[in-house]
């Protein structure tokens, strides 16, 4: 990783000012993301599963509700997880894998039960804070900064910062990845899985962070102070929003650079000048 490498976070005026304010940002679950991909193998069955699947908790209720159904539950998930089955991150996958498992043959069953009983409690263990190396692409600054009425908070992702974290570049390829065998490593496979998206989503940059350590009801990781290094204030923020984030960080990060986003005067894009204090 290059010296001074910094990563960056897109967001809405409300939740950008609750992360200066608390020190603390929310990691989310594999499967809050609006990629219909994410952390889901490659399957003709899959595919077929989730066209005809129309309620997916009722589904996943019904199926622990059936003494095979439970059994196959208990088998794959630890104890915690289910008591919140419901509100499990990836329950179309996790269906799907039921039933998936009904139709093999009592050999098959056996291994595929393995690999699941280590695959889902990890990738629900697996809790993501996704960034971006470009802090002014413009279709993020559309996406995920409130049309550019958002900002921008600049991040040391170095371990001496952050704790219990991986830190991992998103792989982009047009194939998805297969369902795994037997040999497959589930830790490495996790990893992958996660860290993969198609190409269509490149003008992300994407990295992530990874924590394999919270508990299934806690999503926020508290930061150094001094992991922020910049933030950025949209091009549409409302100048009153524009005082309040100068103000807290002058006083709770006061060696942190600001910047305005302006229009580049000749080329379609954003550029950052710097706040003089």
């Amino acid at each position: 990783m290059e010296k001074n490498f910094l990563l960056h976070k897109y967001r809405d005026y409300k939740r950008g000012i609750e992360i200066l304010r608390q020190g603390q940002i929310y990691f989310s679950p594999v499967g809050a993301f609006n990629d219909p991909f994410e952390g889901i193998p490659a399957s003709d069955f899959f595919n077929d599963f989730f066209i005809d699947n129309k309620n997916i908790k009722k589904e996943l209720m019904d199926i622990t509700e059936t003494r095979d159904g439970m059994s196959f539950m208990q088998a794959i998930l630890p104890g915690a997880m289910l008591t919140s089955i419901a509100l499990l991150s990836v329950p179309t996958f996790l269906i799907a894998s039921y039933y998936l498992y009904k139709s093999l043959s009592k050999n098959e069953k056996k291994q595929y039960l393995s690999f699941l009983s280590e695959y889902f409690p990890m990738i629900l263990r697996s809790k993501i804070l996704s960034l971006s190396k470009d802090p002014e692409n413009v279709l993020m600054w559309s996406h995920y900064a409130d049309s550019h009425r958002g900002m921008v908070i600049t991040f040391d992702p170095s371990i001496k910062y952050w704790k219990n974290i991986r830190l991992k570049e998103i792989e982009y390829k047009t194939q998805r990845l297969p369902l795994p065998t037997e040999d497959t490593n589930v830790d490495e496979y996790v990893e992958k899985i996660i860290t993969r998206k198609s190409t269509c989503w490149e003008y992300e940059q994407e990295w992530r962070m990874i924590n394999y350590h919270l508990q299934p009801n806690k999503n926020f990781v508290r930061f150094d102070k001094n992991a922020i290094k910049a933030v950025r204030l949209g091009l549409e923020m409302p100048k009153e929003q524009k005082e309040d984030i100068i103000e807290l960080c002058r006083e709770k990060y006061p060696n942190v650079k600001i910047y305005k986003m302006e229009r580049s005067t000749k080329e379609y894009k954003l550029v950052s000048k710097e706040y003089l204090k």
